[in-house]
C-alpha cells in the first residue's frame, strides 16, 4: 500500500509540474466539488477530531506520554 501511495503522489506532482494550467483547473474543480458536497461532513469530522484531542489532553495517563 505504501508503494502505491508513493507512486500516486509522485505521478500527481509530476503531472502538476509538467502541466500546471491543466492541473490547476482540474484540482480546483475537484476541490470545489468536494467542498460543495461534503462541507457539513467536513466540519463535523474536524470538530470531532478537535474534541478528541482536547479530551485526550485532559486524561492524566495519556497527557503525560511523550510523543517522539
Amino acid at each position: 500500500m505504501t508503494i502505491a501511495s508513493k507512486l500516486l503522489i509522485t505521478a500527481l506532482a509530476l503531472w502538476a509540474a509538467v502541466f500546471p494550467d491543466k492541473a490547476l483547473v482540474a484540482l480546483d474543480n475537484a476541490s470545489g466539488s468536494l467542498l460543495n458536497h461534503f462541507n457539513v461532513y467536513y466540519v463535523y469530522v474536524v470538530s470531532l477530531f478537535l474534541f478528541f484531542c482536547i479530551v485526550m489532553t485532559m486524561i492524566p495517563a495519556i497527557a503525560k506520554r511523550k510523543l517522539g
